[in-house]
C-alpha cells in the first residue's frame, strides 16, 4: 500500500487502542503506542533506500528482508527498547505488541497488493502477491478520513476505530469474493490448456484486469460481475530467436525484471546499430498501456551494449493502438 495510508493505519491504531483504560487515561502511554505504530508502519519500507543503487537493486530488494518474518519481529523490538528509554514508564510489552500489530498490518495491506512481497521469509523466499487491492484504495483512505472526523467530532475513538477497521475487514472480503468469481468464470471460459491466469484490481471496483496464459500467447482484457468478460488483446508470449534471448538474458537488469515479472511478454526489432530486446510485464496496465518494461540492447556482434528498467505512460495519438506490433484483436 502507499505510505499514506500505512501512516493513517498507524494512527487509526493509536486510537483503538483507546478501549483499553490504561491507554485512555495515560497521555504518556498514548504517545508511546503513536510512535510504536508510526514506526511499525514505516519502518518496513525503509528498503526503499536501496533506490541510491539503482532501479536494478529496488526491484530486487524492495518488499524483500525488511517485510520478512524476522523483521516483523526485529522492528518492534527495536521499537520498544528505543521508545522505553524515552518513556521508562510505559510498560515495554504494551509498546512491543502495539509497534507489532502495525508492522504486521503493514505487510498484510502489502501483501494484498499486486506487488510481491516476501513476508514469509526465510521459510520461503517467494514474493508473493494476493492481487485483492489496489496500492492506494481510495475507500479504505476515506473510512480512515471518517474515522478522524468522528473522534474530532467527540466519539469514542476506540470504539470509532473498531467500527473503521471491522469495515475495512468487510471491504476486503467483499474484494476477495468477487475476485474468486471472476477467477471461476475465467477459468470456464479459457479452459482448457491455461497456464497461469491472474486478476489485477482497478480503481473501479467493479471492473478487474485479466491476464490468461497459454502455451504460447497471453489473453488480457476487463472483467467484471456478473458474467463480463471483455478479451482486448492477444500476445504472442516470445517473439525472440534463441540465441539472441540467451544473450539478453545474461544483462542484470533482465535478470531482476524476469524474476519480477509474472506475465512477461519478449518482443525485438531489429536497426543498423543493432538489436533490441523488450521484456514487457503484463500484469501492469495503465489504460491500455503496460508501462513497466525492461529493454536489452545489442551490436551486430550481439555484445550487449546497454541494459535498463523503465517505467512510462506514454501519450499517444488518436486511434493509434498500443503495442501495435504485437497486439492482435481478438472477439474470442
Amino acid at each position: 500500500m502507499d505510505t499514506l495510508t500505512h501512516a493513517l493505519t498507524a494512527i487509526g491504531l493509536t486510537q483503538l487502542a483507546h478501549l483499553s483504560p490504561q491507554v485512555a487515561q495515560d497521555p504518556v502511554t498514548q504517545k508511546a503506542i503513536f510512535w510504536a505504530t508510526m514506526a511499525g508502519s514505516q519502518a518496513p519500507d525503509l528498503d526503499i533506500f536501496f533506490r541510491f543503487k539503482g532501479e536494478t537493486a529496488y526491484l530486487k530488494h524492495h518488499r524483500g528482508f525488511s517485510h520478512s518474518l524476522m523483521a516483523q519481529f526485529l522492528i518492534p523490538g527495536v521499537t520498544t527498547l528505543v521508545l522505553k528509554i524515552i518513556f521508562p514508564s510505559v510498560s515495554p510489552l504494551l509498546v512491543f505488541l502495539w509497534a507489532l500489530a502495525a508492522t504486521v498490518l503493514h505487510v498484510f495491506f502489502d501483501l494484498l497488493t499486486s506487488y510481491g512481497t516476501q513476508a514469509f521469509f526465510p521459510f520461503s523466499p517467494t514474493k508473493l502477491a494476493w492481487d485483492v487491492l489496489m496500492i492506494i484504495e481510495v475507500p479504505i483512505l476515506l473510512l480512515l478520513g471518517a474515522g478522524f472526523v468522528l473522534t474530532w467530532r467527540g466519539y469514542p475513538p476506540g470504539w470509532v476505530f473498531l467500527g473503521v477497521f471491522s469495515l475495512i475487514l468487510i471491504y476486503i472480503l467483499v474484494r476477495l469474493y468477487t475476485r474468486r468469481k471472476l477467477y471461476l468464470l475465467l477459468v470456464e471460459h479459457f479452459a482448457p490448456g491455461i497456464d497461469a491466469l491472474s486478476l489485477v484490481p482497478t480503481l473501479n471496483f467493479s471492473k478487474w484486469d485479466f491476464i490468461v496464459e497459454k502455451k504460447e500467447k497471453y489473453y488480457t482484457g476487463r472483467a467484471s460481475l456478473p458474467s463480463t468478460l471483455q478479451v482486448e488483446g492477444v500476445y504472442y508470449k516470445n517473439s525472440v530467436p534463441p540465441g539472441l534471448l540467451n544473450i539478453a538474458l545474461q544483462a542484470e537488469p533482465i535478470q531482476a525484471f524476469q524474476d519480477f515479472a509474472r506475465h512477461p511478454m519478449i518482443t525485438y526489432k531489429t536497426c543498423s546499430e543493432g538489436h533490441e530486446v523488450k521484456f514487457t510485464d503484463l500484469r501492469y496496465r495503465f489504460r491500455d498501456y503496460h508501462p513497466f518494461f525492461a529493454t536489452v540492447t545489442l551490436n551486430q556482434n550481439l555484445q550487449i551494449t546497454g541494459a535498463c528498467l523503465g517505467k512510462k505512460y506514454p501519450r499517444r495519438a488518436a486511434g493509434q493502438p498500443a503495442l501495435s506490433a504485437i497486439r492482435h484483436p481478438t472477439s474470442e
